[in-house]
């Protein structure tokens, strides 16, 4: 379950390329999200994120 203003980024964005290789170095990933999860608003999710199942995901952590 998702509250509002949830963010996921598989990517940067923008390119970021090797000088010496000319290869791309920002690779975009997977995010994985396992079962029964439960997330409060305004979490940004980034790129390579695991979440497994039955966690709970708070704004404010004490």
């Amino acid at each position: 379950m998702f509250s509002w203003d949830i963010s996921m980024q598989t990517g940067d964005g923008h390119f970021i390329f090797d000088r010496k290789s000319e290869k791309r170095a920002s690779i975009g990933k997977s995010i994985f999200i396992g079962d029964r999860v439960w997330s409060d608003r305004n979490n940004i999710f980034m790129k390579g994120a695991k979440v497994f199942s039955g966690a709970v995901l708070d704004l404010i952590l004490l």
